[in-house]
């Protein structure tokens, strides 16, 4: 690959004359300003990525997901707040992945690389605690180096709780029942929600530089959600009004080991594996009664169903990259097993066991000529799903292709790739379930995965103190999965059951226009784009279409000790089958004071808005139309202040680390909310 520099005051750029990435390398200041990996990412301002360093969230402008690795090893929440900044010495911006990353389901990749850490003990705090509202992510680590062995270690705790008479939960649903039409209206009553959760990770790295690399390790993480409530009145055709309690209740305990071996034939010729094993127990809880008085003591309806699962899975793979000349070759397997038994009881007693298998295979080559760049491979992938009498097995060859065009300043580039998406194991569960008078919600295990075929182009320009970047999408999914509501007689009673069967097609159309200025190198930069989406969800009976167009702007202004950061991104929609999703326009600032070791941070999220959006859905669907909207006045106007500390002490060493794809991490339970 060809590769040219540029310099970009705080950070240097070099724009890669290859098809599918750009190397920023972060200068010691933009280091020494970071407290840990979201930060740094957050400062890099990358082009089509949305960092909430409050919330540790790195995502697409479309909310697409993005995977991140810190030296080659796929990057946990608890991993990016212990990464020490200091340490990194380059970070690759991978914004059209090729077939190596075809089982990640990633939009956009970022690598972090990192130079060894001192002999020695370093750690550190970050503590993180809303002061308008009881909630708060804190969490702790710390690392041993000694020769060519890291021991680590890292704990965290979240808390959330809200009980508030201002909370708002509104929601209109019209049926089309054969007796005609039938009006359900629900607002929202005095609510609450409490959400927890813990984890503890171990892990040992043992690296003889340029040759051999061996690591494992091990973590535990409990998410509890005892209580989240939607109380409310509720006004139906016909019926006298009545109220209504809804509780879900959810609970996860994940138990996770993995290890990794690399080994290095030669500088340009390496192989390395891993395998990884999770063990979920999962439970979750839909309880809705219905009361005729205002006092809730006289029930006359109740739904409810409970469900108990254990999901174990094993996930392994190896690659082999090779240099030959100026042609870089790659090629790997991964293999993904996974187990899953469900209990239901409520209105069916139900006991779910599903099996799922998954075979992808791929290689890929790149290379240049002049100012033309080209990166090729194809894959194939085996889905294998089974469940009681039910098998379905699926192959699907993959082809994939990157290519640029380096015009000086401009950089061309243009991305075709296709890959099978898998319908999740949540979705297959063989039950029915009733969530209401009127409603239930079945799995369909006959679900098959289905192609998309992803189209992207991107043109990037640089100049001085100014780039713009531009990205134009187009997908087509063919029998894609989506959600549809059926008219039904249940018990003599007319009623409707949600579930998803393969569709005919969705197509997805973008374009993405990025511009940046350094307003004052080292000091202020600004940037800003629009995005343009269009939707189409054509299924078996119903044919939907969207038009969206949203903003977004930032600013980061560092003054010695000080950053100020200011973000807002507009009102925006999307469709996904026929259910559309509203976000509202949000306002977010903060402000850091570094001391030393120490950082002090003040944020505030949700601004000039005294009850925020949380979520507003609408269905769609010619049998039943519905609008919810879920207001939580704790969440407008969000003050929170978080307070880093690290240290570190030691001498210097090489070392290296190795990639790790946990996997299975879906819980596979069909829910009701």
């Amino acid at each position: 690959m060809v590769e040219s520099s540029t310099e970009l005051g705080a950070v240097t750029v070099k724009a890669e004359a290859g098809p599918d990435r750009t190397y920023y390398f972060p200068n010691k200041a933009m280091k020494e300003r970071s407290a840990d990996g979201y930060e740094l990412i957050n400062k890099l301002m990358l082009p089509g990525i949305k960092v909430n360093a409050m919330k540790e969230s790195v995502s697409t402008v479309n909310d697409g997901s993005v995977l991140i690795l810190i030296n080659d090893r796929e990057a946990t929440r608890e991993k990016m707040l212990s990464l020490r900044p200091k340490n990194v010495t380059k970070v690759e911006f991978i914004d059209m992945p090729g077939a190596e990353y075809g089982n990640r389901n990633a939009e956009k990749v970022i690598k972090i690389t990192t130079k060894a850490a001192p002999d020695g003990i370093s750690g550190g705090l970050n503590l993180n605690d809303a002061l308008t509202i009881l909630r708060g992510f804190n969490s702790g680590y710390l690392y041993y180096n000694r020769g060519r062995s890291e021991f680590s270690f890292d704990a965290n705790y979240f808390h959330s709780y809200t009980n508030s008479s201002k909370n708002i939960i509104d929601e209109k649903t019209a049926y089309a029942f054969d007796s005609g039409p039938h009006d359900l209206a629900r607002n929202g009553l005095k609510s609450k929600c409490w959400i927890n959760q813990k984890h503890v990770g171990m892990s040992y790295n043992y690296t003889q530089p340029q040759k051999d690399i061996l690591e494992m390790g091990i973590s535990y993480f409990d998410y509890n959600k005892p209580t989240d409530d939607n109380w409310s009145i509720a006004s139906e055709t016909e019926r006298d009004n009545y109220w209504s309690k809804s509780r879900y209740a959810i609970g996860n305990k994940l138990v996770t080991g993995y290890l990794f071996y690399k080994h290095y034939f030669s500088e340009n010729n390496s192989i390395y594996a891993n395998v990884a094993y999770t063990n979920l127990r999962s439970t979750y809880g839909y309880y809705t009664k219905n009361y005729s008085d205002e006092a809730m003591s006289n029930m006359t309806k109740q739904y409810a169903y409970d469900e108990r699962g254990i999901s174990n899975t094993w996930n392994s793979s190896i690659f082999h990259y090779v240099a030959v000349g100026k042609v870089g070759i790659s090629s790997g397997a991964s293999y993904f097993h996974g187990h899953l038994n469900n209990d239901y009881t409520g209105g069916n007693k139900v006991n779910n066991k599903l099996d799922n298998d998954n075979l992808y295979i791929y290689s890929q080559a790149g290379g240049s000529i002049g100012k033309l760049s080209l990166l090729a491979g194809v894959g194939v992938t085996y889905q294998h799903d089974k469940q009681g009498d039910v098998s379905i097995s699926k192959w699907t060859l993959r082809p994939f292709v990157n290519t640029s065009l380096n015009l000086g300043k401009v950089l061309l580039r243009y991305n075709f790739s296709m890959f099978p998406n898998s319908p999740s194991l949540g979705s297959k569960a063989d039950n029915i379930q009733q969530t209401n008078e009127h409603e239930y919600r079945q799995g369909n295990p006959n679900l098959t995965s289905y192609r998309t075929y992803y189209n992207q182009m991107i043109t990037s320009w640089q100049s001085g103190r100014f780039s713009v970047y531009n990205t134009t999408t187009f997908n087509y999914s063919d029998k894609p999965i989506m959600a549809d509501v059926l008219h039904t007689i249940i018990n003599g009673n007319e009623a409707m059951i949600t579930t998803i069967f393969n569709h005919k097609s969705a197509l997805f159309a973008s374009d993405y226009l990025w511009i940046q200025t350094k307003i004052i190198p080292d000091m202020l930069t600004a940037q800003g784009g629009v995005f343009f989406a269009h939707y189409k969800s054509v299924g078996n009976d119903y044919k939907h279409e969207l038009n969206n167009l949203r903003f977004d702007f930032r600013t980061n202004l560092e003054l010695k000790k000080w950053e100020f950061q200011f973000d807002w991104t507009s009102h925006s929609r999307s469709l996904s089958g026929e259910t559309m999703t509203i976000s509202h326009s949000s306002v977010n600032l903060s402000a850091v004071y570094r001391i030393g070791n120490l950082r002090i941070g003040l944020y505030g999220s949700n601004l000039f808005r005294s009850s925020p959006l949380i979520t507003d859905y609408r269905t769609l669907n010619r049998n039943m139309q519905r609008m919810f909207k879920l207001r939580l006045h704790s969440m407008g106007n969000e003050i929170s202040m978080s307070v880093s500390w690290t240290f570190e002490k030691g001498r210097k060493r090489q070392n290296e680390r190795g990639n790790v794809n946990t996997g299975g991490s879906e819980d596979g339970i069909m829910q009701a909310n």
